[in-house]
C-alpha cells in the first residue's frame, strides 16, 4: 500500500497516564488505573489524521517488551504502521493529573540511539511509499547520523514531497542545512536554534525571513503557546490566535495541529487557511482530558473563533 501521506517517529515512546489526588514528597501515592498509549510525534499525527478520516502510514522504531505492547496498541487503533526492530527498548513516558490542583505533570524519558542500520530501515521502508507529503514529528537522538537526513533529502528531491518538520535542537538544525517545506518549532524551540532563551514575536520574524531568503525553509510556523502560532515565509508573517478556553490537557495539541495542517494542504488548502484549521484543532484536542486527540467536527466547531493577525 502506498499512501500520500507519511510519518516518520524515530523515537517512540509508551505513554503512561493516571491520576493522583495530590503530589506529597517520599509517600507512597495511590494512582489510578494508568492508560497506555502509544506515544510520539509522528504516531500522534497518524492517529489525528485517523480522526480526520485521512489515512497515512506511520513508520517508527520500536523494541523490547515496550516495544511489543506499543505495536500492539498501534495494531489495535488500526493505524496503517511499519514497524522497525530496535535493539533497544522503547522508552516509556508518564503523565500524571493532580486531581487538588487540576495540574498535569509529565515526566518524558531520554531518547533512544538510532543506529545506522535502524535508520536505514526506516529509509528503505520509506522508499516504498510514493509519498506526498512526509512528516518527521517528535524526539529525535541528538547524535543521529546526518547521512539519514541526506538520504531524506535524496527521497524528497527525487519525488518531489513536501517535507514538514516538527522537532528541536541539533536534528532542526541539521534540517535547516538541508531544507524542508515547513517547520513548527515553539517559541523556545526556535529561539535555542540563535542561542537566545527567548525571542518575541518581531525578532521570530526577523530571524525567520533571514532562514528563508538563504533557502533553508519555505514556511516557518512558531507555536506561542496560548497566543496560538506565527505563520512566516516570503509572502506573509501572520499570528493565529486561539479562542480563550478552558484547557483540560495539552497533551497533543502540537500534533493535532500539525495533522489539521497537512490534512488541509492536501485537500488543496493555501499554507494560511491550512495553519488556521491546525490551530484549530491543537485547539480542539486541549480541551480533552488525558491523552484524547481533537475530532474534525470538534475543530470546525473552533475555526470560526481562530483570529488572524497581520504582523
Amino acid at each position: 500500500m502506498s499512501l500520500k501521506i507519511v510519518t516518520i517517529t524515530l523515537s517512540p515512546c509508551l505513554d503512561k497516564s493516571t491520576t493522583v489526588e495530590k503530589f506529597v514528597p517520599e509517600k507512597k501515592l495511590k494512582c489510578s488505573y494508568p492508560m497506555f498509549e502509544a506515544g510520539g510525534g509522528g504516531i500522534n499525527v497518524s492517529r489525528a489524521l485517523r480522526n480526520f478520516k485521512t489515512d497515512s502510514l506511520c513508520i517508527y522504531i520500536s523494541g523490547g517488551y515496550t516495544g511489543r505492547i506499543l505495536n500492539n496498541l498501534v495494531y489495535h487503533e488500526q493505524l496503517n504502521a511499519e514497524p522497525v526492530s530496535s535493539t533497544a527498548y522503547t522508552r516509556e513516558n508518564f503523565i500524571v493529573f493532580e486531581n487538588q490542583t487540576h495540574l498535569q505533570f509529565r515526566f518524558g524519558m531520554p531518547v533512544n540511539p538510532v543506529p545506522k542500520k535502524e535508520w536505514q530501515e526506516v529509509i528503505t521502508k520509506l522508499k516504498k511509499q510514493n509519498a506526498k507529503y512526509l512528516v518527521l514529528s517528535g524526539s529525535v537522538w541528538p547524535d543521529i547520523d546526518r547521512q539519514f537526513f541526506s538520504e531524506l533529502q535524496k527521497y524528497i528531491k527525487k519525488n518531489k514531497v513536501n517535507f514538514v518538520v516538527d522537532t528541536a535542537g541539533n536534528a532542526l538544525r541539521t534540517v535547516l542545512k538541508t531544507g524542508a517545506f515547513l517547520i513548527k518549532p515553539n517559541q523556545n524551540e526556535f529561539s535555542q536554534l540563535f542561542g537566545k532563551k527567548q525571542l518575541n514575536a518581531k525578532q521570530i520574524v526577523a530571524r525567520s525571513k533571514q532562514l528563508i531568503k538563504q533557502g533553508m525553509v519555505k514556511n516557518i510556523l512558531v507555536s506561542l503557546g496560548g497566543e496560538g502560532a506565527v505563520l512566516i515565509n516570503e509572502k506573509e508573517a501572520t499570528q493565529f490566535i486561539p479562542p480563550k478556553l478552558k484547557i483540560k490537557s495539552t497533551v497533543g495539541a502540537g500534533d493535532t495541529m500539525v495533522a489539521g495542517i497537512v490534512y488541509q494542504l492536501n485537500k488543496g488548502q493555501t499554507i494560511s487557511e491550512a495553519v488556521k484549521f491546525g490551530v484549530a484543532c491543537g485547539s480542539a484536542t486541549s480541551i480533552n482530558s488525558g491523552m484524547q486527540l481533537g475530532t474534525l467536527s470538534g475543530a470546525k466547531k473552533l475555526l470560526g473563533r481562530v483570529k488572524v493577525k497581520k504582523l
